[in-house]
């Protein structure tokens, strides 16, 4: 709510209104706008006229003889009373006002009004503001329910994407015009893609499949875009040659055709999945157990790396690249794989694990070649050494003493951690010297080195030199 005031400024030819009288030129201006009233010296309604229908539910008809501040809201008046004096004051410059009338009934109606004093009356001329605050409440209804439909869709399609990766059929989306996957879940890329998260999709299918399944498969999907039906299909893997019953089903999403594709593993599935599995011994040990195959998918996962990755099941993360937890970057997964390759095993690999809801933790990977051959698999044995370190490098402990200590960090902390504990080493090394050379002086000490007393005791607590009492002075 506020009040300003304006100098009239008529661009046109003033002499056009000159004949008109000011109670003619009141009405024709009362016509623009919702009500008019005209306030006499004492502060009363001397006149009043609705040109609004909507505006009469307040009365202001009836607010004749009526002080005019009475029927503003208490926290209004003031304000008010400021501007039908500064209209009286001002004859001829309009004054602009926002208020809230209430009438007897309780009914409050704002307002926005031009008060113009004339002699001793003083005319206000005002817009009933309940349509525009109706439209802005209607606006933040609309946005309120815009949010909520919002939030529903994501709900809905957090609960699908988690019911389609929890399944361990094989599930795909294909889109019947390019013949490409547009969605398919874990149990679809291990078992058509060799377990790399989302291999699938983007790509043509059929994939992985023997050349007579995927003649076969097109057959099919020939049958459901013209029928909607089709015969029972048994296909073939390309890699291994395992039987799979699969079932298509076309559906129409908007001007599009999609073809929802299950795809159900036979005996030999369930054979080639205890291949995959850990040992039961292994899959109880306290540390992390993690099998990849050659390109670092992981085929199987024992309890405790999924507790370390925040996962609630391995079949959470088995399928995806174990770059998606292992390391600050992949660049951590391409350096072990390399040394595996050339190396059959690794001891100590120092790395960090990344968990679901973004915990960090400090590990050391010892891992071995499992199955030699074109195609090899690794097991990783992951232990959590956060305490370790947390013990060896401490927030508050003092800094490493030499380089090669620095060093031996490297991969386990940022260089830019490393930079700046390097230039403690050397200012720790500098004050240790002149300690050394004053005697345990402190106030020659700092005077050496062109330091304060107040800085040289700070460095001193900061890096744990001189921690001995001392004298002050020589």
């Amino acid at each position: 709510m506020g009040i300003t005031t304006n100098a009239i400024r008529d661009e046109g030819d003033p002499s056009v209104l000159t004949d008109l009288s000011f109670d003619e030129l009141t009405l024709l201006l009362g016509r623009a706008f919702d009500f008019r009233l005209v306030i006499d010296g004492e502060g009363r309604i001397f006149d009043s006229a609705v040109t609004n229908n909507e505006a009469s539910d307040l009365s202001p008809g009836n607010w004749n003889n009526r002080e005019w501040i009475s029927t503003i809201a208490p926290e209004n008046r003031q304000q008010a009373k400021q501007a039908l004096q500064t209209a009286h004051n001002q004859p001829g410059i309009p004054v602009d006002l926002d208020v809230i009338h209430i009438s007897d009934s309780g009914i409050e109606m704002p307002a926005k009004y031009v008060l113009l004093g004339h002699g001793s009356r003083t005319i206000g001329f005002a817009d009933d503001l309940r349509p525009q605050a109706n439209l802005r409440q209607q606006l933040l209804n609309s946005q309120q329910a815009l949010e909520q439909d919002y939030w529903t869709l994501r709900q809905v399609e957090t609960r699908y994407r988690q019911l389609l990766e929890m399944t361990e059929e094989a599930l795909l989306i294909i889109d019947a015009g390019s013949g490409r996957v547009v969605e398919a879940n874990a149990a679809a890329n291990r078992l058509l893609a060799g377990g790399a998260a989302n291999s699938l999709v983007g790509r043509p299918f059929p994939r992985g499949l023997a050349p007579e399944s995927q003649v076969a498969l097109e057959r099919l999907f020939n049958d459901v875009r013209q029928t909607g039906r089709h015969e029972p299909l048994e296909i073939m893997l390309a890699s291994g040659g395992e039987r799979l019953g699969l079932e298509a089903k076309a559906v129409s999403e908007g001007n599009d055709l999609r073809f929802h594709v299950r795809i159900t593993p036979q005996e030999g599935a369930a054979a080639n999945d205890d291949l995959n599995a850990l040992p039961a011994w292994l899959d109880r040990a306290p540390d992390g157990a993690l099998l990849l195959d050659n390109e670092g998918n992981i085929k199987a996962a024992n309890q405790a790396f999924t507790r370390l990755v925040e996962a609630t099941t391995s079949a959470e993360i088995t399928g995806r690249h174990a770059s998606q937890w292992l390391g600050r970057t992949s660049v951590d997964l391409n350096v072990l794989l390399n040394n595996l390759r050339s190396q059959d095993s690794v001891r100590l690999y120092s790395s960090v694990l990344r968990g679901t809801f973004g915990a960090m933790t400090d590990v050391e990977i010892s891992a071995s070649t499992m199955v030699k051959g074109p195609e090899p698999d690794y097991l990783l044995l992951v232990r959590d050494v956060s305490r370790r370190v947390g013990a060896e490098h401490p927030s508050s402990s003092p800094l490493p003493r030499s380089i090669e200590q620095i060093t031996r960090r490297v991969g386990q902390v940022p260089l830019k951690q490393l930079t700046k504990e390097s230039t403690g080493i050397i200012e720790a090394l500098c004050i240790d010297a002149a300690l050394k050379l004053t005697g345990d002086n402190r106030a020659s000490a700092a005077e050496i080195l062109g330091l304060s007393r107040q800085s040289l005791y700070a460095k001193l607590h900061r890096y744990g030199v001189g921690t001995k009492e001392t004298s002050e002075e020589s």
